[in-house]
């Protein structure tokens, strides 16, 4: 699914003009006035790298193609709400409030989305398969959720001209106000339904559409229509509760008064108070990092734990189907073959405009996480499967086997590999671990040591009953690898006579 995502992306920065920064900035300005500042310098406060550093945490999508598809529209996405604020009145109405919601509902929504199944009601090898595509989807609903909020503002230039807040950013010293009365909720709706269908990247909406449910999903949410039994608009409106948000945007009456610039009025004990209430129990020990993220983003910085300024190490998972559909459609030609070169380790993984974290915030994160995070899950898989295949531990070529040697491949059955491994690892240690399968596959996948052909990485075979293939039989989803690479000169097994591939 990558490899078409790839041909549909290829040339798209060459073809596809990002939204104008500011041509030029002035020193100084006039009183009332704030100067308009490119994304880069607009993210780049702590707070708002936290929730940047949140995203690709829990991104599913590799570097590349997080960039392209996350990253970019949400550079514009900021460019184009600059120091706006949420709100007349309230936790939000500071200066730049409206970019600070934006972010950390997203950054919760993505979070949240990676603790789910989705799509639910279907096959868990399905579920794999779609997942990038229903997580980019959470992230596209999440960003764009505010964009309404822009048809409720006036906007001027110290020269006089106006400004149209979300139509373009502004290219000099601005000014702008609540309309008075405000826009009705309706056509501010549609007013952010544009302005949504202008940032998503348009070869990405031929990849949504290859899952109609997720599509139509997508733009029932971006059209207000958000349904409070669909799983993506459960997943919205608990990270807008999380985030203190109670409604799709709190334009109340408008003040008539001009906002001049000032420094923020936050205050810190709501934020906090409700992830408290809203996560369940069992939940709170998961999501605690999420809520210091959230929580100390209404701090002032000096007040931030150091906890909270570290970078996790966890990575999202780029599921099967639909990841290799969308490397496909950006135009990596991976068909047919067997990549074995492994990427770069996951501390050259940061996303561009984040500041790298200095080295004793690495290793003081490094310190607190559980030993199975270091090294890399994924090469901790692989040299697991590896040293069990060439010491004889692991069971294959039977009609239970997870795995199974065929045409100069290992066979892996997917997931149930991975739920082995984790079995494995938590008899070894003696305690629960931490990861779950999905993060394992992620790990696994990024190494790029499996089999992608016509744009798929799953393959499917037929697992029969009997040695000689004939009977009963059932269908079986996995990864194929190249032998030598888990062998490593060592013998080969016969092949399986248990396994077809379909």
């Amino acid at each position: 699914m990558l490899k078409k995502i790839n041909i549909l992306l290829a040339g798209t920065s060459a073809r596809k003009k990002s939204l104008p920064q500011p041509a030029f900035i002035p020193e100084t300005v006039k009183a009332g006035y704030f100067l308009p500042s490119e994304s880069r310098l607009l993210l780049d406060t702590a707070r708002r790298r936290q929730c940047l550093q949140s995203l690709w945490d829990n991104s599913t999508l590799p570097k590349t193609h997080y960039q392209a598809l996350w990253l970019a529209p949400l550079h514009e996405c900021v460019a184009l709400m600059q120091q706006l604020p949420a709100a007349p009145q309230g936790l939000y109405a500071h200066q730049g409030g409206l970019i600070d919601v934006t972010l950390q509902c997203t950054a919760f929504a993505v979070r949240l989305a990676k603790g789910q199944m989705l799509p639910p009601g279907v096959a868990p090898e399905t579920q794999a398969e779609q997942s990038v595509i229903w997580n980019t989807v959470v992230f596209y609903a999440a960003l764009f959720h505010f964009l309404p909020i822009l048809a409720q503002f006036d906007g001027e230039l110290d020269d006089g001209k106006s400004w149209y807040p979300g139509l373009a950013v502004p290219q000099g010293p601005y000014r702008f106000r609540f309309k008075t009365p405000p826009v009705e909720t309706r056509v501010a709706c549609h007013f952010g339904g544009l302005l949504a269908g202008r940032l998503l990247p348009a070869k990405a909406l031929t990849w949504l559409a290859s899952i109609p449910d997720a599509f139509s999903s997508l733009f029932c949410i971006l059209s207000g229509e958000m349904k409070e039994d669909d799983a993506i608009g459960q997943i919205i409106t608990e990270a807008l509760s999380q985030t203190g948000v109670p409604a799709r945007f709190s334009v109340s009456a408008a003040s008539p008064q001009i906002i001049a610039s000032k420094s923020p009025d936050v205050s810190a004990t709501p934020l906090s108070t409700a992830m408290e209430s809203v996560l369940p129990s069992q939940r709170r020990q998961k999501d605690n990092t999420m809520t210091e993220i959230v929580s100390s983003a209404v701090r002032p910085v000096d007040e931030i734990p150091s906890t909270v300024m570290t970078v996790t190490s966890e990575k999202g998972m780029p599921p099967d189907g639909s990841t290799q559909q969308l490397l496909s459609l950006m135009g990596m030609n991976v068909a047919g073959t067997v990549t074995e070169q492994v990427i770069a380790s996951e501390a050259e993984i940061v996303p561009p405009y984040t500041p790298m974290p200095s080295q004793h915030s690495v290793q003081a994160t490094l310190q607190n996480e559980n030993a199975i995070e270091t090294p890399c899950i994924g090469e901790q898989f692989w040299d697991w499967l590896s040293a069990g295949l060439m010491q004889g531990v692991m069971t294959i070529n039977t009609s239970k086997a997870r795995i199974h040697l065929v045409s100069g491949f290992v066979f892996v059955s997917a997931p149930a590999i991975f739920f082995q491994f984790l079995g494995d690892k938590k008899q070894a240690d003696g305690k629960e671990v931490s990861q779950k399968w999905k993060r394992v596959q992620t790990a696994f996948e990024r190494l790029g040591r499996h089999r992608v052909s016509r744009g798929k990485c799953f393959c499917c075979c037929h697992l029969y009953d009997s040695a000689d293939r004939t009977g009963s039989y059932q269908r079986v989803h996995g990864y194929l690898i190249k032998n030598t690479l888990l062998y490593r000169g060592r013998s080969v097994p016969e092949d399986s006579p248990f396994l077809m591939i379909s």
